[in-house]
């Protein structure tokens, strides 16, 4: 089973300019069967009022999707976004609680129909909101198996708040992630529990957004 995570910058490539096809050819060349999805717009004056959301899914052939919104922009939405070749069951927009002035984060959490349980997510830059969204990642990630948990970090894989992840599931190893015209920081992450199999993980070296997509193999 093919995952993979990417933070697709609202659909701006490296040099700011819009470009989704971009984005959407390297996810294509690797044809996940679970893609997680970050900075997605919907809807909205930036997106120039498409359901992009839609566009990825058909263009990419998946019958199943979610999209997550975390916020309100420009008269339509912006958020995460699960996509599945497995049928999803139940997912939930989990919003993790606020810090004063911060943008909303949430966890989408998706039962599918083959026992998997998906997470994603879009931590905030701040180490408080960090906290508060590890705190309900833990929540819902807790006795749930087989289960994989995927996004933006926007921290380093040794960061003091991420220890209660790496307690209850294992990190699949990659390297740098960000900024992808040189990168120098994991902040993206696959995340597994420990009765999956990982097989292979990587990066693919592209500007198509500011951050690098993330592939994983796995067996459960």
């Amino acid at each position: 089973m093919k995952i993979m995570t990417y933070n697709i910058c609202s659909c701006h490539n490296m040099a700011r300019e819009y470009d989704p096809d971009a984005a959407m050819k390297i996810i294509a060349a690797e044809n996940p069967d679970i893609l997680g999805i970050n900075e997605m717009d919907y809807m909205n004056e930036r997106g120039f009022f498409t359901d992009m959301p839609k566009i990825f899914a058909e263009t990419l052939g998946f019958t199943y999707y979610y999209f997550g919104k975390t916020i309100d922009f420009r008269g339509g939405g912006y958020g995460n976004v699960i996509y599945s070749k497995f049928p999803i069951k139940n997912v939930t927009n989990y919003p993790i609680p606020e810090t004063s002035g911060a943008e909303n984060r949430v966890v989408i959490c998706a039962e599918l129909e083959n026992g998997l349980t998906v997470l994603v997510t879009h931590y905030g830059l701040s180490v408080e909101e960090r906290n508060k969204a590890v705190a309900e990642t833990v929540r819902l990630a807790e006795n749930k198996k087989p289960l994989i948990f995927m996004g933006d970090l926007n921290c380093t894989p040794y960061s003091d708040e991420l220890k209660p992840i790496h307690a209850i599931l294992k990190d699949t190893p990659n390297g740098p992630s960000f900024p992808s015209d040189k990168p120098d920081v994991k902040i993206d992450y696959i995340f597994v529990s420990e009765d999956i199999n990982v097989e292979t993980s990587y990066l693919i070296h592209t500007q198509a957004s500011d951050h690098l997509p993330y592939v994983a193999i796995l067996n459960f």
